[in-house]
């Protein structure tokens, strides 16, 4: 009875050594599989030309629940703008519009309501009208008459416009159209991303990952 109680408990403390040592792999395999994911995504984004800002938006995250039942959960804070670009969407005016209004460098980057400018939003009481500019070919304009460039001291690179003084609309002097708005009936963003190619590949590296994993922690090395 001594002998076979030794047996069973050496055989209990055994397995619990390989329920911990496979856990843990599986934990560290799955984060090593979302954090892969997750940079192939922000090298997708970056290769595009997108920029840094919108790569780092994507994030991942693994949850360890009970050890063997990890999972791991790669996503974007900019869902909106990654799905566009991930499925080349073609992108219409709302409901009942006619145009897309696309600001230019020359337009203030937020409007009255502190919100990104559009022409719904745009400052008329400190720069003027917004005026309407059809063309037959190309996009369409709105733009702002009667306004003066302003010029950085330091760089001479222009900084935006302002409103003419009344001497300045008298005399005409340094007097300007400013473009604000380009008008567009629809435009379409083509296929720069491949999420789903990319989660596919990580997702068939993950079983790899735990095995390794799981050897690394069988030798005794892990940290």
């Amino acid at each position: 009875m001594k002998f076979t109680a030794k047996i069973i408990g050496s055989l209990r403390r055994d397995m619990e050594k390989e329920f911990t040592t496979l856990t843990g792999a599986i934990k560290a395999g799955t984060k090593e599989a979302a954090e892969g994911l997750k940079n192939t995504l922000r090298g997708q984004i970056t290769s595009a030309g997108m920029g840094t800002k919108l790569a780092n938006a994507w994030r991942s995250k693994v949850y360890e629940n009970k050890g063997y039942d990890s999972a791991g959960l790669v996503y974007t804070r900019a869902p909106r703008i990654v799905e566009a670009f991930d499925k080349g969407v073609l992108i219409k005016p709302k409901a009942g519009g006619v145009w897309l209004a696309v600001p230019t460098v020359t337009a203030p980057k937020r409007g009255t309501d502190g919100k990104r400018i559009t022409p719904l939003n745009f400052p008329e009481a400190k720069l003027g009208k917004l005026e309407f500019v059809y063309r037959e070919n190309g996009p369409s304009f709105l733009v702002v008459h009667n306004v003066r460039a302003s010029y950085s001291r330091k760089t001479g690179q222009l900084r935006g416009f302002r409103k003419a003084s009344d001497t300045a609309l008298r005399t005409g002097k340094g007097l300007t159209t400013a473009i604000m708005f380009l008008l567009i009936r629809q435009v379409k963003l083509e296929k720069r991303l491949d999420v789903e190619s990319a989660a596919k590949v990580w997702i068939e590296k993950m079983p790899n990952f735990i095995e390794q994993q799981h050897t690394k922690r069988s030798d005794g090395n892990d940290e």
